[in-house]
């Protein structure tokens, strides 16, 4: 089976992606077989990350329904309206009216009509992405606007991920998991051997690296924590080094702010390609030994690799 490494943040902006794409870079450089997971369907940028890459596929999704009603048969009696738990119908004029962008496709309404006059239709969820990077293959979601199946999409995006190179036991897959703890963050965690959490010393992003921690344990799943951009208020550090301890959480590193970071960002070039030596470059390298020595010691790792 191959190793799957979920890269966690309660909130946005820590920095997830960056360490996400360095660890593609890190693993594809060892040569192990290594795929990236972009798990942000609704705003994926992993490819962007490590500077783009050849689209070799792209497959839409159908697995979303919506609901349609036969208004020649529709007595208007409103039970519809009354069941809907999303308010995705309406009156609308004397009629129930499907507001397709917040319908689920339950099935309640179908349920509680009394002519059964409603039914479902196939409708787009989303794409699928397959590109061929110099690190690896990157697989991306992409959910279509207005749809609300992002959890559904991840699952089948990780999917997609592990028939890839058809799982070699030396397979590695780098998941970038979507900020917060919704169900796209469910998805990406479940399953996986061994989970990071971003964190920056703030109290919001300690508060939200709690939640998704929360989360994490549930599915009882080894955990480590990088804390990024650490000396913009080391004076915070001490409490979020103080947490870790005391859940059993691995401190696997800090990095340093450094301008390298944006700056390979936006130049759409992997951070440990346009500024392995920076203090943030260097900072990502220490913090891949100690990952790999955490997953040897987990029997994730062999002594010379998988």
């Amino acid at each position: 089976m191959p190793l799957q490494i979920v890269v966690v943040s309660g909130k946005g902006g820590t920095g997830k992606t960056t360490l996400s794409s360095s660890l593609v870079y890190l693993f594809g450089a060892q040569k192990f077989p290594t795929v990236g997971i972009d798990a942000d369907v609704e705003a994926p940028d992993l490819i962007l990350a490590l500077g783009g890459g050849k689209l070799i596929n792209v497959e839409e999704i159908y697995e979303s329904s919506i609901a349609t009603i036969d208004y020649m048969r529709c007595t208007k009696c409103m039970e519809c309206i009354n069941a809907c738990q999303f308010r995705a119908i309406r009156n609308l004029k004397g009629y129930p009216d499907i507001i397709y962008e917040l319908c689920e496709g339950c099935g309640t309404c179908a349920i509680v009509c009394p002519e059964k006059v409603i039914s479902f239709k196939r409708i787009m969820t989303g794409r699928i992405e397959v590109y061929q990077t110099r690190y690896g293959y990157i697989v991306t979601g992409r959910l279509e606007l207005g749809r609300r199946n992002s959890g559904l999409l991840v699952d089948i995006v990780r999917n997609k991920a592990r028939t890839i190179l058809g799982n070699p036991d030396n397979q590695v897959l780098i998941i970038d998991a979507a900020p917060g703890i919704g169900c796209p963050v469910i998805s990406s965690i479940v399953g996986t051997d061994y989970a990071i959490i971003v964190s920056e010393p703030t109290e919001s992003s300690l508060n939200s690296a709690r939640r998704v921690f929360e989360l994490i344990k549930h599915f009882n799943i080894p955990t480590g924590l990088v804390i990024n951009k650490y000396d913009i208020n080391e004076s915070f550090v001490k409490i979020i080094e103080n947490w870790v301890g005391n859940n059993g959480i691995d401190l696997l590193g800090k990095i340093p702010f450094d301008r390298a970071v944006p700056e390979s960002y936006a130049s759409m070039i992997p951070l440990l390609e346009f500024a392995r030596n920076s203090s943030a470059g260097q900072a990502v390298l220490r913090i891949y030994e100690v990952l790999l020595e955490k997953l040897k010691a987990l029997g994730k790792l062999s002594k010379g690799g998988m």
